[in-house]
């Protein structure tokens, strides 16, 4: 399922940073990281990018980064209706799948329909994005998006990444230094 990956602690520390030169340094000035003192109020741990690559394997990289260990997740379905078909129950299935899609799988679960509203409290509302995964955990698709009719971008930070369902035809745009150290595609 694409989401936002794992560890955004630098991303999200940004504004903490007030000044100093990295987020070491910040980290050692206003918190206690001794291990007697780990999971108190004033500590301050986190994976780091080395971990949080190895959370993401083999896919590369982790959240802020617009590869497979950047914008994917692990999600487990249980629905025994839909997932003790023999074809599926412990199954692992790799398709594109998104956090927009959770909306329309639940309604559609619930024999519900969206309500649509134009407008709330004098704000507009956007119709819901994305598409039921109930057609495809039921063993009637073999996709949840056709890859033939759906296009999915995603940008963070001016990068740029197409998922698609067949991996191999994934198509990725980044920038120096990244793309240097990741190997641009």
């Amino acid at each position: 399922m694409s989401d936002n990956g794992t560890e955004g602690t630098l991303v999200e520390a940004l504004p903490m940073l007030n000044g100093a030169t990295s987020m070491g340094a910040l980290i050692e000035k206003h918190y206690n990281n001794t291990l007697e003192n780990i999971f108190n109020e004033d500590s301050f741990t986190w994976y780091g990018a080395s971990w949080a690559c190895v959370s993401t394997a083999p896919s590369r990289a982790f959240k802020t980064w617009i590869t497979e260990g950047g914008i994917c997740c692990l999600c487990l379905v249980r629905y025994p209706s839909l997932t003790n078909a023999k074809t599926l129950e412990g199954s692992h299935i790799n398709t594109f799948t998104a956090v927009m899609d959770l909306v329309s799988t639940i309604l559609d679960l619930a024999g519900a329909s969206h309500p649509y509203l134009n407008q709330c409290r004098g704000r507009e509302i956007v119709p819901v994005r994305g598409k039921s995964w109930v057609s495809h955990l039921s063993g009637k698709t073999e996709e949840v998006h056709d890859g033939e009719t759906t296009i999915t971008g995603l940008e963070s930070f001016g990068l740029v990444a197409i998922p698609t369902a067949r991996k191999a035809e994934n198509s990725l745009y980044e920038t120096s230094p990244r793309s240097r150290y990741l190997g641009a595609i």
